[in-house]
């Protein structure tokens, strides 16, 4: 299945259409986001629910996203603790509220040391998006580099953290990631970075095929079949 790329600025332009002009509010697609994340992680851990989940929360909406399928996570019966690399006051708005409700759920742990990281069966990278710009800083930085020597899978939401257009030519660290779940369509940043990325699968967050077609996307319906398809591409390391 030929499935298009799309720049960080088409992205954006999506997530505006979507919200401003057909009504599709952002906590709709994050909670698509999460939910798609979780499910796809059960099916990469065979639906084994003796499996634990370490998941790596950022302050902005991918690390809402991460809240979401830790929610899910927890309700497909799976062990699940998260670590918060961004205190709660700095949060946005909408990852906030997912935050508010995960901590009125019982047995999900909200965790504080990285040690934490080698009990983990996976892990999920939900610190940063496909926005950012420059390099990683600390605590994301440090624990990127905890992440890709811990020797347990790891799976990113949308991109790997740290990942941006010139990682070939800064020595700043970026999540190697064992797949990365990317939400909508593949962005452009993962087509040439395959060990980081790993394998790229696609979500389905609710884009309407209106949404592509304002933005002049060919884009055939992925999603009749499952809610995540491979990224079947010629992508380089």
């Amino acid at each position: 299945m030929n499935i298009p790329f799309i720049t960080t600025e088409q992205m954006r332009e999506v997530d505006r259409l979507m919200i401003e002009e057909f009504g599709i509010e952002l906590l709709m697609m994050m909670e698509n986001a999460g939910r798609g994340l979780a499910e796809f992680c059960s099916k990469y851990m065979g639906y084994d629910q003796d499996r634990s989940v370490l998941i790596f929360i950022g302050g902005g909406n991918n690390g809402g996203g991460g809240l979401v399928a830790a929610r899910y996570s927890h309700q497909f019966g799976y062990s699940v603790e998260v670590m918060l690399l961004q205190s709660e006051s700095y949060m946005k708005e909408v990852p906030r509220k997912q935050l508010e409700i995960l901590q009125k759920l019982h047995g999900i742990a909200i965790v504080d040391d990285i040690a934490q990281l080698h009990q983990a069966d996976l892990v999920i990278d939900a610190m940063i998006g496909y926005g950012i710009e420059g390099d990683l800083r600390d605590p994301y930085a440090s624990t990127a580099l905890s992440m890709n020597v811990s020797g347990v899978p790891i799976i990113a939401l949308d991109v790997p953290s740290g990942l941006t257009l010139t990682i070939a030519t800064v020595q700043a660290p970026a999540v190697r990631a064992t797949a990365t779940y990317t939400l909508a369509l593949p962005k452009d940043i993962l087509k040439d970075n395959a060990s980081y990325t790993g394998d790229v699968y696609v979500g389905n967050i609710g884009v309407p095929q209106e949404v592509y077609k304002r933005l002049s996307i060919d884009v055939l319906p992925l999603f009749h079949k499952s809610s995540s398809v491979l990224v079947d591409s010629e992508r380089k390391s």
